[in-house]
């Protein structure tokens, strides 16, 4: 599990990731004071969770380019409850207010959302593995000369091929999704 702390103020900055280390030593805790350091680090593939200061804005630009799965956890100061919310909105799944005993909180934080985020990234491996059987079959039933016609649980055409099409002399585009 990789853990990213991103933040501005160093002092902060580093009690996190020495609370965090000391915590979960078995993780790889790398610390950013620069938000375009999280692209430029050459391997966010495999950070999993980013502890993101609300200092530097909204954590949307970095969800955007952060593989499936990746949970941002905002943190900052209790009062700013505004940058906390649009953090939020955002896309970050947890908040940490930085407030007195911050730290305290920050194991069992961090816990949760590495749980989340192996839990999303097994979802998002399952799905690509889906589409890409999914796709497989597709290809190969184009390139069948028998008909194939698949009809989900609720009776609906869900796949129709060229060869269907010829047999029973309707297009595909027009049978799809009828009974």
């Amino acid at each position: 599990m990789d853990i990213a702390i991103v933040g501005t103020d160093a002092t902060v900055v580093d009690q996190a990731a020495a609370v965090a280390r000391q915590a979960h030593p078995q993780w790889d805790v790398r610390v950013l004071s620069d938000p375009e350091q999280f692209s430029a680090c050459g391997s966010p593939d495999g950070v999993s969770v980013v502890l993101w200061d609300i200092e530097l804005g909204s954590p949307a630009r970095l969800l955007a380019s952060a593989p499936d799965g990746t949970v941002v956890v905002a943190w900052g100061s209790a009062d700013r409850h505004a940058d906390i919310t649009a953090a939020l909105r955002a896309g970050a799944s947890r908040c940490l207010p930085r407030n007195e005993g911050w730290h305290q909180f920050l194991p069992a934080m961090l816990e949760q959302a590495a749980r989340s985020a192996l839990t999303a990234r097994s979802r998002a491996d399952e799905q690509r593995a889906v589409d890409l059987l999914s796709g497989t079959h597709d290809a190969l039933s184009r390139l069948l000369e028998e008909a194939v016609i698949v009809v989900n649980q609720g009776g609906l055409i869900i796949q129709f091929n060229p060869a269907a099409e010829r047999l029973t002399g309707h297009p595909s585009d027009r049978v799809l999704g009828s009974r």
